[in-house]
């Protein structure tokens, strides 16, 4: 029976560990190569420590950024909710998103302003777009996995995703593509029917 002690330590070690890995709030940012429009969607929570509810400010990430975007509306916003008790006590609205000046965070505009308490629990949804300011574009950013720490006022793990996606035709290239394609397919037809009557 000593064994298991040393197995219920290291399953409590083991449960620790992957509590410390988890993020409480998840932000992917999705964007193609010379597109100034990324897409988001944010995930998880985090918790309060203060009574104001006018935005988050998140440090910590390796530089995400080439060069620092301005404040960018986010259409739609993302959705918070305010939990206290277990019960939800009021919502509210992620309407921007920035980056700090040094690359390594971001800040999150929130309103309206909504009174809160001490360890209330903000609930984070929803997905939409955004467009760089100044016509930078998704080249400015590092693809990866950043792992960052809400500054004063928050609780909580934050990672920020960072993808890259195909680039999405222009219409008119689309319609070339199209046309290329029943081109292809009336050629290989004509091709045939010779065929057949050369038979």
């Amino acid at each position: 029976m000593k064994i298991l002690p040393s197995v219920l330590g290291m399953v409590i070690l083991f449960l620790c560990s992957v509590s410390a890995a988890r993020a409480d709030l998840i932000i992917d940012l999705q964007g193609a190569t010379g597109s100034s429009e990324l897409s988001f969607e944010f995930s998880g929570s985090l918790t309060s420590q203060t009574n104001t509810l006018l935005g988050v400010a998140i440090d910590g990430f390796a530089p995400f950024v080439t060069s620092d975007f301005a404040f960018s509306l986010l259409t739609p916003p993302a959705e918070l909710e305010i939990v206290r008790g277990g019960s939800t006590v009021g919502t509210t609205n992620v309407t921007h998103i920035r980056s700090f000046a040094s690359g390594t965070g971001i800040i999150l505009e929130i309103g309206p302003d909504q009174g809160v308490q001490a360890n209330d629990q903000f609930l984070f949804s929803g997905s939409g777009t955004f467009t760089l300011p100044g016509g930078q574009t998704f080249d400015n950013f590092t693809t990866g996995s950043y792992a960052g720490t809400p500054e004063a006022g928050f609780l909580g793990a934050v990672t920020l995703n960072i993808s890259q996606v195909a680039a999405v035709p222009e219409p008119s290239s689309l319609w070339l593509l199209i046309a290329a394609g029943g081109s292809m397919g009336l050629l290989r037809s004509r091709v045939r029917t010779q065929t057949r009557a050369d038979r």
